[in-house]
């Protein structure tokens, strides 16, 4: 790299920062941020959420970790067609009948070279430069976790690759927050649906700057009744009866799971850049026997 690029470079990383920093040792305040992985859009919409993912409770026995990457660089050549189909009475919570997240597919995506990531033993490059009309999100796991859960922090930047490469001057921290730890309804990772009433749910997570809580089928890619809700309070929630009632999800194994994020400002290509550590747990909901 040259000296101009490591002067840049330097610049770059100076100006990052929190989009919200949040507060410290605290569980309960109020949340600032939005979720990278956008319920809805408009068209001539210009997205450039990057998200590296770090969760609990993955796999067959449900005791590993697992870590990736979620990269929703598009701009968007059509609105949003996932409308909700029902909302919770706080105005949290949103019924679809399928992900919003299938709206990623077919949008116009980003030609971004190649994405470097680095967090302790990770040292990964990734090629970004999907057709157009590709589904997304662009999605993939990294064969370790680094850093992640330790050191809570990982590098981002661009590399140029000569060909159609819109992305070369990406240069950037990823913060996470602290994994949140689910107290509400259960501890335990497997737990029997309540036969009524409402679900609530609490959790514990430090220095996140906004939180997505879901319920969806188990095993689902992107198919199937999905609850997403945007808490506006750090540490809990409640969703509706009517809600869960209404999207079916009590009859079936269904995965309720908690994303704290923290979110990092920066630019790019001549746009802004949001750069997200994603920290994830869950717990599998059993319908009654």
């Amino acid at each position: 790299m040259s000296a101009t690029r490591y002067a840049l470079a330097a610049l770059t990383l100076a100006a990052c920062s929190d989009s919200a920093t949040p507060p410290a040792g605290s569980n309960d305040y109020t949340l600032t941020g939005r979720s990278p992985y956008l319920a809805s859009f408009a068209v001539g919409a210009t997205v450039r959420n990057l998200v590296l993912r770090a969760e609990n409770r993955t796999g067959p026995m449900m005791n590993e970790l697992r870590c990736g990457y979620s990269f929703m660089l598009f701009n968007a050549t059509r609105a949003s067609a996932q409308t909700p189909t029902a909302t919770g009475s706080g105005g949290d919570c949103q019924l679809y009948a399928a992900p919003p997240e299938r709206d990623y597919s077919g949008q116009n995506w980003l030609c971004a070279g190649a994405i470097n990531t680095s967090s302790g033993d990770i040292m990964d490059t990734r090629g970004f430069c999907p057709l157009p009309g590709s589904a997304g999100p662009w999605e993939g796991n990294f064969r370790t976790c680094g850093a992640f859960f330790n050191s809570r922090t990982a590098s981002v930047s661009s590399m140029d690759e000569g060909v159609d490469d819109r992305v070369t001057d990406l240069e950037g921290e990823v913060r996470f927050p602290t994994l949140p730890v689910i107290s509400q309804p259960t501890t335990l990772a497997v737990i029997t649906w309540p036969s009524a009433g409402d679900l609530t749910v609490a959790w514990n997570t430090l220095e996140a700057t906004s939180v997505m809580v879901r319920v969806e089928p188990d095993g689902a890619e992107r198919t199937g009744p999905t609850i997403v809700c945007t808490p506006r309070v750090n540490g809990r929630l409640t969703i509706d009866a009517a809600l869960v009632n209404q999207s079916g999800l009590r009859a079936m194994n269904a995965r309720l799971r908690v994303w704290a994020f923290r979110e990092t400002a920066v630019q790019a290509e001549g746009h802004a850049w949001n750069l997200s550590g994603a920290a994830g747990s869950n717990v599998l909901l059993q319908p009654a026997r």
